[in-house]
């Protein structure tokens, strides 16, 4: 009877011990992979080829084919497709270095912009509106 005297409390003590370094390896282990600048970069750039691919095959639906309101709003798809292609590939960790709030602003700023009458009038505003005037 002495061997299940101190059985259970030795057995209970190492179950806790193992139960407790179990956790925290499993927290450790389940961290987002936090990207360098120069990943984000990557990224970006792998984005950015895709993001011009697809605004090549993007079919406008809000302004006719081969208008400025067509050009007008392929940038507005361009920066939807490029933002959605970081967040897919990097979620939340590339947003600050890739300053991807500008290319949100810039989707809505350009959609926004479709019936203007020309593309250099809606990117200048656009530009302004969502790159050169927020502080970061």
């Amino acid at each position: 009877m002495t061997i299940n005297k101190y059985l259970f409390p030795t057995l209970f003590l190492f179950i806790a011990y193992f139960s407790l370094t179990a956790c925290n390896d499993s927290d450790n282990g389940d961290n987002e992979h936090e990207y360098t600048g120069a990943e984000c970069n990557e990224i970006s750039e792998t984005c950015e080829a895709s993001s011009k691919l697809d605004c090549k095959e993007y079919q406008c639906v809000h302004a006719e084919q081969e208008t400025p309101g067509c050009l007008i709003e392929k940038e507005g798809y361009y920066n939807h497709s490029y933002y959605n292609c970081v967040k897919n590939m990097a979620k939340n960790d590339c947003n600050k270095i890739l300053l991807l709030v500008q290319n949100k602003c810039l989707e809505s700023c350009y959609y926004e912009k479709i019936d203007y009458e020309t593309y250099q009038q809606a990117e200048e505003e656009c530009m302004d509106l969502c790159v050169y005037s927020v502080d970061y």
